[in-house]
C-alpha cells in the first residue's frame, strides 16, 4: 500500500501544481490585457516577467521537485516556458525585464538584515549625528546608512524604503497626517482612485492566500503552506504600508526663512523640495513620459501638472540616487487648485 499511497501524492502534487501554474498564466493574460498594463507598462510588465518566471520556478521546486519528486532539471523548461508565454505577451522592450528581479530583492533584505545587525551602534550615532544637523525620520535613517556605505546609494535607499513600509504598516496607524490637512496642503491618490484600486489587490491576496493555504491544507502539504502564506503575508505589508504612508505624507506649499517652497511627498515614494522663486512655469495636462532633465514623480498612471524650473532642482525618487531635474512631471489630485495656490505666491514668477 505504501507505494501507491506514495503514487498518489505525487499524482496530486502535480495536479496541483498545474492547476496553479495554468491560473498564474490566466493571471498574467488579464493583466497583459488590461487598462492597467496600458496606464503602467514598465511596472506591471516586470511583475508580469517575475510571476511567470521566479514565482512559476518557486511553484514547481515546491510542488514539483520537493514534493512530487520530479528531477532538478525540470525546472528549466518551468523557467524557459515562462520566458515564452512572457516574450509573446509583452512588448520587446519589456519582455527581457523581470526575471531576477525577486531574487535581487530577497540577496539586498539579507545583506541589509545582515549589515544592520552588525553595524546597530554605528548606525545609531550616525541617526543621532544626522538629526543635529536638522534631518529627521527616515531621512535622517537614510543619511546615516549613506555616511556608513558612501558607495552604495541603490542599497541604502533600499533599506530606508523597506524599513519605512514595515514601520507604516504596523505603525502608521496611529500617525497624524503630515502636514495637517490646509488650504496648501495637497493628495496625490484619489484621482487615480488608488485606495481603491489597491483594495481589490488586498481583496484577491487575501482570497488567493486563504484558497490555496486550503489546498495545501487538503493534500497535506505543510512546508508549501506555510511558504505560500509568508509570500502572501509580505505582499500584505507592503501594500497596507504603501496606503499608511500615501494617507500621513502629502505634498505641501510652506514658509521657510520668509520663503514659500513647495514640498513634494507621495507618501514613501519619493520627495523634492523646489523653492517657489525657482518655478517658471506650472502647466496642467496630461503626460506619460518624461524625456531628458525630467523626472515623472507619479503615484499611478499619467501626470497632470508640469513643474518647469529656472534652475535644476533635486528630485528622490524612492529608491536610487538624487537626480537634478528642469522638468518635474506630477500627479496631484486637485490640480487647478495647486496651480492657483502657486500662483497666488508672488514670488513664483519673478520678473
Amino acid at each position: 500500500m505504501e507505494p501507491r499511497t506514495h503514487t498518489y501524492r505525487r499524482n496530486q502534487a502535480i495536479l496541483l501544481e498545474l492547476s496553479l501554474l495554468a491560473l498564474l498564466g490566466l493571471f498574467c493574460l488579464l493583466m497583459a490585457r488590461s487598462t492597467y498594463f496600458r496606464a503602467e507598462p514598465e511596472v506591471i510588465g516586470t511583475a508580469i516577467m517575475v510571476d511567470l518566471t521566479f514565482t512559476a520556478a518557486l511553484c514547481h521546486w515546491l510542488l514539483g521537485i520537493r514534493l512530487a519528486g520530479l528531477p532538478h532539471w525540470t525546472i528549466v523548461p518551468v523557467l524557459a516556458l515562462g520566458l515564452s508565454l512572457g516574450r509573446a505577451l509583452l512588448p520587446a522592450d519589456l519582455a527581457n525585464v523581470g526575471a531576477y528581479s525577486l531574487v535581487a530583492v530577497a540577496v539586498i533584505e539579507g545583506s541589509a538584515m545582515l549589515f544592520a545587525i552588525f553595524n546597530l551602534r554605528k548606525i545609531v550615532r550616525a541617526v543621532r549625528a544626522a538629526r543635529r544637523q536638522g534631518v529627521n525620520g527616515f531621512d535622517a535613517l537614510e543619511a546615516a546608512l549613506l555616511s556608513l556605505m558612501p558607495s552604495a546609494p541603490l542599497f541604502v535607499s533600499y533599506a530606508r524604503f523597506e524599513l519605512q513600509v514595515w514601520t507604516m504598516c504596523f505603525a502608521g496607524w496611529f500617525f497624524a497626517r503630515r502636514p495637517a490637512d490646509g488650504a496648501r496642503v495637497f493628495t496625490h491618490h484619489k484621482e487615480p482612485h488608488w485606495f481603491a484600486l489597491v483594495g481589490v489587490l488586498l481583496f484577491l491576496v487575501v482570497v488567493e492566500a486563504v484558497v490555496v493555504h486550503v489546498l495545501l491544507q487538503a493534500y497535506h502539504f505543510t512546508t508549501a503552506k506555510w511558504i505560500f502564506a509568508a509570500l502572501s503575508g509580505y505582499a500584505l505589508v507592503w501594500l497596507l504600508g504603501d496606503l499608511q504612508a500615501l494617507r500621513v505624507y502629502r505634498s505641501s506649499i510652506r514658509t521657510r526663512a520668509g520663503e514659500p517652497v513647495l514640498e513634494l511627498r507621495i507618501g514613501a515614494r519619493g520627495h523634492a523640495t523646489i523653492p517657489v522663486r525657482n518655478i517658471a512655469k506650472v502647466e496642467v495636462g496630461a503626460w506619460d513620459k518624461a524625456g531628458p532633465d525630467e523626472a515623472l514623480f507619479v503615484l499611478f498612471g499619467k501626470a497632470n501638472v508640469k513643474l518647469s524650473l529656472h534652475a535644476p532642482s533635486a528630485f528622490k525618487p524612492a529608491i536610487g540616487g538624487e537626480q537634478r531635474v528642469r522638468t518635474l512631471l506630477t500627479q496631484i489630485d486637485d490640480a487647478e487648485g495647486f496651480r492657483a495656490a502657486l500662483l497666488r505666491c508672488e514670488t513664483a514668477y519673478p520678473q
